[in-house]
């Protein structure tokens, strides 16, 4: 049986096990203890499909290794078919030591064998890419070349919503995973066969079109009503999008999405459908997605280049005003949520320094133009569309 190694075994990670579980034993690498042993001694989890209809599967051939026993990570990847990570971007620089003594070890030991690393993380510009940067700030000089024409490391854009299972589940079965029916992991195509393309992944030649598609379609519509949910007191994105409020503002982001999204080369027609489509997921009343989840970090999401500045930013440039996406971002900066970190952090900023200048340090948006006369108080301070 083929191995794929997937740094990461948290809920996404082992989401990314059930993907290619037909054709791979897996190892997950991790620095949880606690975890590496609880893979180690159950070898499998279980995972709710939460669609139309609940489908339950077993992802079993699963073993956990410890990414600070470098031996063993040299040892699985020498033999390893495909590589995955699930880390978050913030963590690339922390694995890429680990993983460039393993290519090292790799090519030592088996030549000219080609690898395909993927980064599945979240990501507005470059993934894989970016791991395969720091990867090559950490190789020996001597093996770098080898390397360079054995590693691709294609970018990807990944798209599954995964729920934090109920207590009772985890007691049960601690790996338990609960995703959304919709998957979707779009790799850029490179010149050598990816190893299998399971249901669900795709090869494409236009991958900066597809993440545009989804960071703006997607995630935008996911924040705007998980804000105005919150602010409408809802607990469900499915509750929330119910909302005739939230409706309103979902169509209004979504047409201006739409006229952002043709300077890509996405056809009106082709965006309807899959807005539509994202639409129906936000409505899955099996997912139960809580909006406080999908709300948090909102320091993040604020910043320019993520959901709503780029895309409010881009049609601004070609001479439509971005209202809808402006109070996406408003109610973003109106989130006083005491749970979450980000938000006392945002709130906190606000009151000591002030909305133009809190605006101005994480939206990069200077009081007089455009886009900040859209969202700048008395509007911020409350009024709702």
């Amino acid at each position: 049986m083929r191995k794929l190694v997937i740094f990461g075994a948290g809920p996404i990670g082992r989401m990314l096990a059930h993907v290619f579980y037909r054709e791979f034993q897996t190892v997950f690498v991790d620095v949880n203890q606690s975890l590496i042993e609880t893979i180690n001694s159950r070898r499998e989890f279980g995972m709710s499909i939460l669609g139309e209809n609940t489908q339950e599967v077993t992802v079993r051939n699963i073993i956990a290794i410890s990414g600070k026993d470098e031996k063993s990570v040299c040892s699985h990847i020498k033999d390893a078919d495909l590589v995955l990570t699930a880390v978050g971007m913030q963590s690339i620089p922390y694995i890429a030591p680990v993983l460039a003594r393993a290519l090292e070890y790799r090519v030592e030991k088996r030549g000219n064998i080609p690898l395909f690393i993927v980064a599945c993380e979240n990501a507005t510009e470059h993934n894989s890419s970016f791991l395969k940067e720091k990867i090559f700030e950490n190789l020996e000089d001597s093996k770098k070349e080898l390397i360079t024409r054995n590693l691709f490391a294609p970018d990807c854009m990944i798209d599954r919503v995964s729920i934090l299972p109920g207590d009772l589940e985890l007691e049960d079965d601690p790996l338990r995973v609960n995703v959304e029916e919709y998957f979707q992991l779009c790799i850029k195509k490179t010149n050598l066969d990816f190893p299998v393309i399971p249901v669900g992944v795709n090869i494409v030649e236009d991958l900066e079109s597809v993440k545009k598609q989804k960071l703006f379609t997607v995630n935008a519509t996911h924040a705007l009503i998980a804000y105005y949910g919150f602010h409408f007191g809802y607990m469900y994105i499915h509750e929330a999008i119910e909302d005739t409020r939230v409706r309103s503002l979902v169509n209004g982001v979504l047409n201006e999405i739409e006229f952002v999204l043709a300077r890509y080369g996405i056809k009106s027609d082709d965006q309807k459908k899959f807005a539509d489509n994202v639409l129906m997921r936000f409505k899955n009343k099996n997912l139960n997605d809580p909006i406080l989840r999908v709300a948090r970090d909102p320091m993040r999401k604020a910043k320019n280049g993520e959901r709503f500045m780029m895309p409010a930013l881009i049609a601004l440039e070609n001479g439509r005003s971005p209202a809808y996406l402006a109070s996406g971002l408003a109610a973003l900066y109106l989130y006083k949520n005491p749970e979450d970190a980000g938000s006392l952090q945002l709130t906190h900023d606000i009151e000591i320094n002030g909305f133009e200048n809190t605006i101005k340090q994480y939206s990069s948006l200077d009081k007089g133009s455009e886009l900040y006369k859209l969202i700048e108080p008395p509007y911020y301070l409350g009024t709702v569309r």
